[in-house]
C-alpha cells in the first residue's frame, strides 16, 4: 500500500511530466481534488447553501474572496491546476540556486482549503531550503491547509498561517516568491489587482511574482460554427486591436499605469460580423503560460455596448476599483471622423498631454537656439527669414534629424496613429515631418494654397501639433469647408466663394490640439498680429497602398518609414513606464541615414503670385 506522500508524488508526477497527455493531467487534477478532500471538511461535493458558511463569498472593499468550497473546484480546472503547478515548480527550483545560503520563504495569498498550487510541491524541496507562510481571508480554509499538512507531515516546511486581507497585509519576512490566483477573466470582481499592488513591492530582489505577467487584449472576434465529418467545430476569426492591460512583475505597477491603452479608434478593416471582447493571457513564469479557453480564467469577455460599434468610433479603457473591480470601457462614436470626411477637417483637444507638452516647448525652445547659433550657409532643411533687421527661424524640415525624442513621441502615440487609421487606413506611414514657427514681427503667412492634388482613391492627411495657443483673429489655420475633393483653380478664388458660398472656417487651438485637414482642403494662414510665437509640428500621412503604388516611394524608402514607426511606438512605451528616452547607436545610424534617400514630392497648387507678395509657401 502507498503511504499518503507517495500517492500524492504520484499525482504530481504526472502533472510536472510535459508529456502527459490532456486526459492524464484531467484525471491527475480530479485524483488531487479527491485526495485533499480525504483530509478536509471542505468537499467540492458540497451544495452551494445560504445555511453553510464555507459556501458563501466574502465581500471585501477591494472585490469579491470567492468562498472556501468555490476555491477547492477551482482544483478540478487541470490546464489552470497544471500549468501554475509547473511554473511554481520551476520557480522554486531557480529560487533555491539563485539564493543558495538563504532559505526561500514562499507567500501564498489566498490558498484556498487546499493549498493546491504548494502543498503537491513540498516533499520534492529539503525543509532546510523552503519555507511556506499560507494567506486567506477564511479562517476555514487555514484550518483546511493546516489539517492536510498535519496528516502529511510537512509542518518542518510551515513558516506561519495567517489570517488576513491580502490587499493590506505586511509581510515581516522577507520573500522570495509570491504566489497568488485571484482573479477572474479580464480581472473582474476578485481582487488580484489589489493584491498585486500591496505585495509585488513586498517581494525581494531578484525574488519571483506568480503570475509573472496577466495581459488582457482588446479583440474583435466571429465565432463560426461549422460541421467537419458530422462532427461540429468552432471557427474563430479574430484581430486583435491592443493591449489594454498589462500586469507585469517586472515593471513598476502602479493605479496610473496599468492600463496601457486608454483609448483606441475602431479601425477600417473591423468586419461588422465581429463582436469585441477582453481576453485574457497569463504568463506564470517562463514557458508556462495559459492561453485562450485553456481554463475558465482565459475565457473572452463579451463587452457591452448601447450601440453596435462602428468603423471610427473611439473606446476608453479604465480600470475601476472598488468592490467591484473591473476594467471598464465606453464608446464615443465617430463625430470627428464624419467632421474629416464631410469638411475636409477636424480638431482633436487635449491631443498631447500635459508632461508630453513641457517636454516639447523645451525641445523646440533649444532647436531654435542651436539654429540661429549657425550661419545661414551651415543650415540644411531650415528656412530662415529676415524682417525689421531680425533673424527668424521659420520652418524646419526632417525633423526627426536631430535626434530629440520628444518629436518622436508624437509619431508614437497611440492616440495619434487611431486617428491617422481611422481616417486614412491601418499600417499609413509619415511621408513628412516638419516644425515651423511664427514669432511676432517676422511678418511670415502661408499663402492661400492646396497641399497637393491627387487621385482621391485614399485619404491623404496633414496633421497640425500645436505649442501654442491660436485664437480666430490671430494665428490660425483658416480653411475653406467641402474644398477638398477636387482641383481648384485658385487665381479665381474670389470668383468661386461668390459661386459656391465658401467662407472661410478659422480653426481656433489650444497648446497641445492637434488640428487634422484633408490636404486638398484650401486653406491659409495669416501672420501674427498680437501672439508672441506660433509653433507647429505637422506630420502627412499616407496609405501604404498609396506610397507603394507611387512611384515616387522607392521600397528601401517605405522600409525606411516602417523603421521609423517601429522606433517611435518604443519611444513611447518607453515614455510611459517613465523609462530611458535616449538613442542607441543603432538608432542614432538609423536617424543619420532616415533622411539620405531622397523623394520629390507633388508641388502644392497655389495661385500666381508675385515675387513681393509671395513671401512663405509651405503648408
Amino acid at each position: 500500500m502507498l503511504n499518503m506522500n507517495e500517492k500524492l508524488r504520484d499525482i504530481v508526477d504526472v502533472v510536472l511530466d510535459k508529456e502527459s497527455e490532456h486526459f492524464e493531467l484531467l484525471n491527475a487534477a480530479k485524483s488531487l481534488s479527491g485526495f485533499f478532500e480525504k483530509y478536509s471538511d471542505i468537499s467540492t461535493h458540497t451544495t452551494h447553501s445560504s445555511d453553510v458558511p464555507d459556501t458563501q463569498h466574502t465581500f471585501l472593499d477591494s472585490g469579491v474572496a470567492i468562498s472556501p468550497l468555490d476555491a477547492a473546484i477551482c482544483t478540478n480546472e487541470y490546464m489552470r491546476t497544471t500549468k501554475y503547478i509547473r511554473g511554481i515548480f520551476e520557480a522554486i527550483q531557480d529560487l533555491t540556486q539563485k539564493f543558495k545560503d538563504e532559505k526561500i520563504h514562499i507567500l501564498y495569498a489566498g490558498s484556498g482549503p487546499y493549498g493546491t498550487l504548494i502543498i503537491p510541491l513540498l516533499s520534492l524541496f529539503d525543509s532546510k531550503k523552503i519555507e511556506v507562510t499560507f494567506l486567506d481571508i477564511h479562517n476555514s480554509s487555514l484550518n483546511s491547509v493546516k489539517n492536510i499538512i498535519d496528516n502529511l507531515g510537512l509542518e518542518d516546511y510551515i513558516c506561519e498561517y495567517v489570517q488576513a486581507d491580502a490587499t493590506t497585509y505586511k509581510s515581516k519576512n522577507k520573500i522570495h516568491l509570491i504566489v497568488t490566483e485571484t482573479m477572474k477573466a479580464a480581472f473582474d470582481d476578485e481582487p488580484q489587482v489589489a493584491i498585486t499592488l500591496n505585495l509585488l513591492p513586498q517581494l525581494s530582489k531578484d525574488g519571483v511574482f506568480i503570475p509573472n505577467r496577466v495581459v488582457v487584449n482588446f479583440e474583435m472576434i466571429e465565432k463560426k460554427h461549422e460541421k467537419i465529418d458530422g462532427v461540429l467545430h468552432v471557427k474563430k476569426n479574430s484581430k486583435l486591436l491592443c493591449e489594454v492591460l498589462n500586469m507585469s512583475a517586472s515593471k513598476d505597477m502602479r493605479e496610473d499605469n496599468l492600463i496601457t491603452t486608454k483609448s483606441i479608434t475602431l479601425p477600417d478593416s473591423i468586419d461588422e460580423k465581429m463582436s469585441p471582447y477582453l481576453t485574457t493571457t497569463i504568463d506564470i513564469y517562463k514557458d508556462n503560460i495559459l492561453s485562450e479557453n485553456e481554463c475558465s480564467l482565459n475565457i473572452p469577455k463579451k463587452m457591452k455596448f448601447d450601440k453596435d460599434l462602428s468603423h471610427g468610433d473611439s473606446i476608453s479603457f479604465d480600470y475601476k476599483f472598488g468592490k467591484k473591480p473591473t476594467i471598464s470601457f465606453t464608446c464615443k462614436q465617430s463625430d470627428l471622423k464624419a467632421q474629416f470626411h464631410e469638411h475636409g477637417y477636424m480638431r482633436d483637444k487635449e491631443h498631447i498631454s500635459k508632461k508630453h507638452l513641457l517636454l516639447l516647448d523645451k525641445s523646440v525652445s533649444e532647436l531654435r537656439d542651436e539654429l540661429l547659433c549657425k550661419r545661414d550657409e551651415e543650415l540644411n532643411n531650415v528656412l530662415v527669414c529676415y524682417a525689421k533687421k531680425e533673424r527668424h527661424i521659420s520652418r524646419v524640415n526632417n525633423l526627426f534629424a536631430y535626434l530629440k525624442p520628444e518629436f518622436l513621441l508624437i509619431l508614437g502615440s497611440p492616440k495619434l496613429l487611431d486617428i491617422v487609421t481611422s481616417l486614412c487606413g491601418e499600417n499609413s506611414l509619415p511621408v513628412y515631418e516638419s516644425l515651423m514657427i511664427r514669432s511676432l514681427g517676422d511678418e511670415t503667412y502661408t499663402a492661400l494654397h492646396q497641399d497637393m492634388i491627387h487621385d482621391r482613391t485614399s485619404t491623404i492627411a496633414t496633421f497640425c501639433i500645436y505649442l501654442d495657443d491660436v485664437t480666430a483673429d490671430d494665428g490660425c489655420v483658416r480653411v475653406v469647408p467641402n474644398t477638398q475633393y477636387e482641383k481648384h483653380d485658385l487665381n479665381q478664388f474670389d470668383e468661386l466663394c461668390q459661386k459656391n458660398s465658401w467662407d472661410f472656417k478659422s480653426l481656433v487651438a489650444n497648446s497641445g490640439d492637434m488640428l487634422v485637414h484633408d490636404v486638398m482642403a484650401i486653406h491659409d494662414s495669416p501672420a501674427l498680429s498680437k501672439i508672441k510665437n506660433r509653433r507647429t509640428i505637422y506630420l502627412e500621412f499616407r496609405s501604404l497602398e498609396h506610397l507603394e503604388n507611387n512611384s515616387r516611394f522607392s521600397k528601401e524608402w517605405i522600409q525606411n518609414r516602417k523603421e521609423l514607426m517601429s522606433i517611435a511606438k518604443d519611444k513611447y512605451k518607453a515614455f510611459l513606464n517613465e523609462e530611458s528616452l535616449d538613442f542607441t547607436k543603432k538608432e542614432r545610424d538609423f536617424f543619420t541615414n532616415l533622411y539620405s534617400i531622397q523623394t520629390q514630392m507633388e508641388p502644392a497648387n497655389y495661385p500666381f503670385y508675385n515675387e513681393n507678395t509671395n513671401k512663405e509657401l509651405g503648408k
